[in-house]
C-alpha cells in the first residue's frame, strides 16, 4: 500500500510515454524500501522531464498527477503550436518532437506484441510518418457548450472530462478554412442566444458541429447536429454560412437527434444546401478511385496518409489478378474498392447495413463490376458464399475481432486454403492478443508495418501480415 494520497505532490524524472500519451514515472511508495515499484503516469509529461507532481488518484499500485512545475526540460520538448494545447483534449503530444512520437508509437506496438501477444523479437517495419503533421485532419466533430460567462462555446472536449468544453479559437489538426467556420457558427448562434442541448435536462438546441473537408477536392461538408426543437434561424443560418464562404461550401446538413427519455432514439438528416455528398479522389498504385462521402459515412481522417495505407496493405498482400479477396468488416468497402482494380473478385461483408448500401455506391462510382458487398456476420456471411478467398483482409474496431472471431477466422482460412491474412488494427494491444490466437491456430506473423494516421496524439495504425505456416 502507497503513502501517496489525492493532492499529495512529488518530484520524479519521467523515463517513458504510456499507450495513451501520459509520461510514466517510478517512485518508492513505502520510503526506506529502496524499491521504486510505484508507478505514475503525468500528463503532458516527456522522457526527460524532471517535474513536481500533484496527484489527482492513486490507486494501490500506480498513480495519476498532474505537473505543478517542470524543474529540468526534457530535451525532446517542444512549444506546442496551439495555445489550447493542455487544455483541450484533442492533442497529447504536440509538445514532443515529432521523430521521437514516431519513435514512441512503434515502440508501443513492439511492446504490446512482446508482453500481451508473447511474440519473440516480431518483425517489424520502420514505421511511416505524417509528411504534414499538421492541417491533415479532414473531419472534425465539436461541441457546444454554455460557458461559465453565459455565452456558447464551441471547442473540444477538455482533457479526462466527459461534458467541459474548451472554447478554441484555433487548431492545427485542420485547415484554417475548418476554424473560420467554428468561429463563424459560434458567433451566428450566439447571436441569436441560442439554448445549447444538456444531456441531463433533455433541453436546448445546439449538439455538434460537424466540418468535412475532402483534402483532394477541397469539398466541405458542414452538419450541424441538434435536438429534435424547432430550428428558428434554419434559413437564414444557410444564407449568412452561403455569403460568408461562398463556393467554398459543397453541401450544408442538418442532423436531428430525438433522445428523450422513454422513446427510442431517433436520428433525422436532412440537406439544406448544395449535394449530399463530398468526394475524396485517391491515387492508388497509379489508379485513381473515387469516394462520396455522406454526413454519417466512415472514411478515415488522414485522406494522405489513408492512401498509403491502403497502397501498403496492398503491398504486403500482394495480391494476383487471380485471386479472391475477403474484406471483413469492410466498413464502407474502402479497402474492397482499392483491391477490386487489382483483383479477380472482391467480397466485403460488413454488419452496418447503411455502410454496405455506401459501399456499393462507391463500387458503382468506379465502374466496379468484380465486387460483392454482404450485410451479416463475417464469417457466417463469408462461409455461405461458397468461394475460397486466397487472402482475407480484416479492419475491425477498436476493440479488435476477439478471441471467439480469431479461431473461427484461423480455422476458415485454413479450410479454405487462404494463404494471408491482412490484420488493419488501431489498437496495439488488441492486436497483439489477436495475433496470439492465430499464430496458436496456424499462421505465422511475418512483418508488421506501423503507420502514424493522427500526428500529436498516442494513435497508431498498424498493418500485419500473417501466413499459413
Amino acid at each position: 500500500m502507497s503513502n501517496f494520497k489525492r493532492g499529495g505532490k512529488i518530484r520524479l524524472k519521467i523515463e517513458n510515454l504510456a499507450f495513451g500519451g501520459k509520461g510514466i514515472g517510478r517512485v518508492n511508495a513505502n520510503k526506506g524500501t529502496g524499491d521504486d515499484n510505484f508507478v505514475v503516469f503525468v500528463e503532458n509529461a516527456i522522457p526527460g522531464d524532471e517535474i513536481e507532481a500533484e496527484f489527482y488518484r492513486v490507486k494501490k499500485n500506480f498513480g495519476e498527477a498532474k505537473i505543478v512545475r517542470i524543474i529540468k526540460e526534457s530535451g525532446f520538448r517542444v512549444a506546442p503550436k496551439c495555445k489550447h494545447f493542455g487544455i483541450c483534449g484533442g492533442c497529447v503530444w504536440q509538445n514532443l518532437d515529432y521523430k521521437k512520437q514516431l519513435e514512441y508509437k512503434e515502440n508501443h506496438v513492439r511492446e504490446s506484441l512482446e508482453r500481451i501477444g508473447k511474440i519473440l523479437q516480431p518483425q517489424i517495419e520502420p514505421i511511416i510518418g505524417c509528411e504534414k503533421p499538421f492541417g491533415y485532419r479532414n473531419k472534425m466533430e465539436f461541441s457546444f457548450s454554455c460557458m461559465d460567462n453565459g455565452k456558447i462555446g464551441l471547442g473540444m472536449h477538455k482533457a479526462r472530462m466527459h461534458y467541459d468544453i474548451s472554447d478554441i479559437t484555433e487548431c492545427f489538426l485542420v485547415s484554417e478554412t475548418v476554424v473560420e467556420i467554428l468561429k463563424f457558427t459560434r458567433g451566428f448562434f450566439g447571436q441569436k442566444s441560442a439554448a445549447v442541448f444538456n444531456s441531463k435536462t433533455q433541453e436546448g438546441f445546439l449538439r455538434n458541429l460537424i466540418v468535412r473537408e475532402a483534402k483532394t477536392t477541397s469539398e466541405i461538408m458542414v452538419n450541424l447536429i441538434t435536438s429534435a426543437e424547432k430550428f428558428s434561424w434554419r434559413e437564414e443560418f444557410i444564407t449568412a454560412l452561403k455569403n460568408r464562404f461562398g463556393h467554398q461550401i459543397t453541401s450544408i446538413w442538418w442532423t436531428k437527434i430525438d433522445s428523450r427519455k422513454g422513446r427510442p432514439k431517433k436520428t433525422e438528416e436532412t440537406l439544406l444546401f448544395g449535394t449530399p455528398v463530398i468526394r475524396e479522389e485517391l491515387n492508388i498504385n497509379g489508379e485513381k478511385i473515387k469516394f462520396d462521402i455522406t454526413p454519417s459515412a466512415f472514411f478515415q481522417p488522414n485522406t494522405f496518409q489513408a492512401q498509403i495505407l491502403y497502397e501498403t496493405i496492398l503491398r504486403l498482400a500482394d495480391a494476383k489478378k487471380s485471386d479472391s479477396v475477403f474484406d471483413l468488416f469492410c466498413g464502407t468497402g474502402t479497402i474492397g474498392i482499392c483491391f477490386a482494380k487489382f483483383c479477380k473478385q472482391i467480397f466485403g461483408i460488413e454488419i452496418n447495413k447503411s455502410a454496405i448500401e455506401i459501399a456499393k455506391k462507391n463500387a458503382k462510382l468506379n465502374n466496379l463490376e468484380n465486387t460483392k458487398f454482404l450485410c451479416g456476420d463475417a464469417i457466417k456471411e463469408a462461409v455461405k458464399l461458397g468461394a475460397l478467398p486466397n487472402i482475407i483482409v480484416v479492419d475491425p474496431p477498436r476493440a479488435g475481432i476477439g478471441e471467439k472471431f480469431s479461431i473461427k477466422l484461423a480455422q476458415f482460412g485454413k479450410k479454405s486454403g487462404t494463404r494471408k491474412i491482412v490484420y488493419v488494427s488501431c489498437n496495439p494491444a488488441a492486436l497483439a492478443r489477436d495475433a496470439r490466437i492465430l499464430i496458436d491456430n496456424g499462421y505465422e506473423l511475418t512483418v508488421v508495418q506501423p503507420i502514424d494516421m493522427f500526428p500529436h496524439t498516442y494513435h497508431i495504425e498498424s498493418i500485419a501480415l500473417f501466413e499459413q505456416k
